[in-house]
C-alpha cells in the first residue's frame, strides 16, 4: 500500500481522478493512517462506487464519528450494497451513541513501544513475548528480519530484548504461544518462508514465487534458549490462514484465528485439544462467538474466561475487545 501511495497521488491529477482517491484514500486505511485517508475520502464529490460509502463509514465508525457512520451506511444499503455484516455495523454505531459516556478504561500508549508493526504474543515467565519488525517505510529495510522480542514485567515493559537465537524470518513470524505446563511452543510463520524466491523483484518486496501470503500455525519444543522437533500442522493450507494461536493455562488446548473454509465469516476463532500428546482436528467455536466479520486474538484467561477481538459485534468501531466464559 505505501509503494501505491505516490503512484495514485499522481494518477489522482489526471483523468478519472476520483476513482484513483478512492484507492488513495483505501490504501490509508489499510496503514490506519485515518487522517489522510479522511483528508482524502472527503474530497470525492461523486462516488466511482457504491464502495466509497462502505469505505468511508468504516472510517467515520472507526474514528468515533458514529452519525455520519451511519448516514453513510444508509447510503450504501440505498444504493443497493449488500455487503453482509452493514446492518451489524449500522446497530454498532448506534450502540456506541448510547454507550460512548460510559468509559471503563484509560488507555495509556507505551511511549517506550518501538516505531513497526507488532503481531501478537503471549506472557510467560514473567516476560511478555511478541513479534515485531521495524518500520518498512524504505526499500533499504525490506531485509530486517521479522523477530522475536521479550519485555520484562519488572521494568514495566521499558526495555525490548531481540532473540536473535528464536525465531527470525524475513518474510513473517507472530503469534508465539508457550505453554506454562510443558516445554511445547506454537507460533505461525509466512508461507513464502517455505518457498523461498530467486527473483530479485519478488525478494526485494518479500513475496513468494506463487505470490504466497497465507500464515500456517507450526509447534516445537522450546528449551528456553533453541526450537526443536519443529512440525507443521496436519490442517495447515495455501488456501487459508492459521495464526494468533494461544495455549490454555491446562497446556491442553490450542486457540487460533482462521479463515479456512466452512466458516461463519472472514476469520473465526478455533480450538484444537490435545489428546494422548495428539493434537485434535480444529473445531469452530460457533455462531455465538464467530460472525460475518473477523474474530482474532483469542487468549483464555485462567482456565475460565476467553478475551478475543471482532470487528463484527456491537462495539465502538474496528476491532474491540470481548470476553465469554469457557
Amino acid at each position: 500500500y505505501k509503494n501505491a501511495i505516490p503512484i495514485l497521488k499522481k494518477l489522482s491529477t489526471y483523468k478519472d481522478s476520483e476513482k484513483w482517491q478512492y484507492k488513495l484514500g483505501y490504501c490509508y486505511m489499510k496503514m490506519r493512517d485515518f487522517k489522510r485517508a479522511d483528508s482524502t475520502l472527503m474530497m470525492i464529490m461523486n462516488a466511482p462506487s457504491i464502495d466509497y460509502y462502505l469505505l468511508y463509514g468504516e472510517l467515520k465508525q472507526t474514528t468515533g464519528k458514529y452519525d455520519e457512520a451511519i448516514t453513510l451506511y444508509e447510503k450504501y444499503k440505498m444504493e443497493g450494497g449488500q455487503d453482509s455484516i452493514i446492518d451489524s455495523r449500522i446497530n454498532s454505531c448506534e450502540y456506541a451513541n448510547e454507550l460512548q459516556d460510559s468509559a471503563l478504561w484509560h488507555i495509556q500508549v507505551n511511549p517506550n513501544f518501538l516505531n513497526g508493526i507488532y503481531t501478537g504474543g503471549c506472557f510467560h515467565n514473567n516476560l511478555m513475548w511478541f513479534s515485531y519488525k521495524s518500520s518498512m517505510a524504505e526499500d533499504a529495510e525490506h531485509t530486517v528480519p521479522h523477530n522475536i522480542f521479550t519485555s520484562n514485567a519488572d521494568n514495566f515493559f521499558t526495555e525490548y530484548i531481540s532473540n536473535d537465537h528464536l525465531l527470525k524470518s524475513k518474510y513473517y513470524i507472530g503469534g508465539i504461544a508457550l505453554s506454562k505446563t510443558t516445554n511445547e511452543i506454537i507460533y505461525s510463520q509466512q508461507d513464502s518462508e517455505v518457498d523461498k524466491t530467486n527473483d530479485k523483484r519478488l525478494d526485494k518486496h518479500q513475496i513468494s514465487t506463487e505470490y504466497l501470503n497465507t500464515l500456517n500455525l507450526y509447534y516445537g519444543i522450546f528449551d528456553g534458549a533453541i526450537i526443536s522437533a519443529v512440525q507443521p500442522f496436519p490442517f495447515n493450507s495455501r488456501e487459508y490462514s492459521c495464526m494468533h494461536p494461544s495455549i490454555s493455562e491446562s497446556g491442553n488446548i490450542c486457540y487460533f484465528s482462521s479463515d479456512m473454509p466452512g466458516g461463519f465469516g472472514g476469520f473465526d476463532i478455533y480450538l484444537i485439544e490435545k489428546i494422548n500428546e495428539t493434537w485434535s482436528a480444529p473445531v469452530n467455536l460457533g455462531p455465538q462467538i464467530n460472525t460475518l466479520g473477523d474474530e482474532m486474538y483469542p487468549y483464555e484467561y485462567l482456565n475460565s474466561i476467553l478475551f478475543f477481538s471482532s470487528n463484527a459485534l456491537p462495539g465502538y468501531g474496528g476491532a474491540d475487545i470481548f470476553k465469554c466464559n469457557v
